[in-house]
């Protein structure tokens, strides 16, 4: 299915009367957003040195490793970089001007974790439960 003309508007819960109209995100615009947090997330861990980067890869690999049993096949939300899931996903806002990259940093941290979370939710790939089970 093509996704780029599915667009659906959605009520601000925590904001009466505030609403956002968000574009179904394609494979590549997912993927775009688990880039866009690794690159992040490592830019992190370099400025905090040598050792320190150790320690968590060794911390990362036990808990991927655990990990990979749960999820069977699913990126979690902590994966996604919130700001491209937006970006991505934003078509227009009842708030002032058009939603650009400066108004989206603009949005309070509580509307920009919803917002973030109501997207991925809306995107995420299946289990491979689900896929199987169609």
């Amino acid at each position: 299915m093509l996704v780029s003309k599915i667009v659906e508007k959605v009520e601000i819960p925590h904001e009466d009367g505030e609403w956002v109209e968000l574009r179904q995100l394609s494979w590549t615009a997912m993927e775009e957003a688990i880039d866009a947090k690794q690159e992040r997330d490592v830019g992190q861990v370099k400025r905090m040195g040598g050792d320190v980067f150790e320690a968590i890869m060794r911390s990362a690999k036990k808990k991927d490793d655990d990990e990979e049993e749960k999820t069977k096949g699913r990126t979690g939300y902590e994966s996604y970089d919130q700001e491209t899931l937006i970006r991505k996903s934003v078509v227009s806002w009842s708030y002032d001007g058009k939603p650009t990259v400066e108004r989206i940093r603009d949005l309070d941290s509580k509307t920009a974790k919803w917002l973030s979370l109501e997207i991925y939710e809306r995107n995420k790939p299946p289990t491979e439960d689900e896929e199987k089970n169609g």
